[in-house]
């Protein structure tokens, strides 16, 4: 007689069907735990991105403000500077010929030969200063003349009295009309 065993067979092949759906499981295990671990991983490196990218936009914004303050910072000081480089030409011009009488007695004082011309009288009015005074000689007169004609500051001169003086003979009067130069000295 001859003895088959079907149930072995079946044991088996239960056995190894219930391995079967462990191993599948096990394996759908490990995909889930592989997808979740790998879904983790870049959950995290993209949130330290967005908060790397949230860090450099504060940064920028710090950085902006700071341009921004010293923008105006630069402006305000450009508007100082022009307010001042106006305050400065204004009083330029309020003071320009403040200075014109202390050079024109300076120039004279330079030209004037104190052993042959005496000055005793100078008046000077806008354009035009008279001169008058003694000199030992026609010479000394024409010579002060020529001299005030070269300065930079004095211009045509117009000799229009020379005459002996009363009491001394050997003494000259004279008066003479120097006309200043039209261009800014100072």
């Amino acid at each position: 007689m001859v003895s088959i065993n079907l149930l072995n067979n079946q044991r088996r092949s239960a056995r190894q069907d219930r391995r079967r759906s462990r191993s599948a499981v096990l394996v759908v295990v490990c995909v889930l735990a592989v997808v979740v671990a790998g879904w983790g991983w870049v959950a995290v490196g993209e949130s330290q991105t967005i908060e790397r990218l949230e860090q450099e936009i504060q940064d920028k914004r710090g950085r902006l403000a700071l341009m921004v303050q010293q923008q105006n910072l630069a402006l305000t000081l450009q508007e100082q500077r022009d307010a001042m480089a106006a305050e400065h030409k204004t009083l330029d011009a309020l003071t320009r010929g403040l200075d014109r009488p202390v050079r024109l007695l300076s120039v004279i004082s330079q030209v004037v030969d104190p052993l042959d011309v005496w000055l005793r009288q100078m008046q000077a009015t806008d354009k035009k200063v008279t001169l008058s005074g003694v000199a030992r000689a026609h010479e000394g007169i024409w010579e002060l003349a020529k001299n005030l004609e070269h300065t930079d500051m004095l211009g045509q001169v117009d000799v229009f009295e020379i005459r002996a003086h009363v009491s001394q003979p050997e003494l000259f009067l004279f008066s003479m009309n120097v006309f200043m130069d039209e261009g800014d000295h100072g």
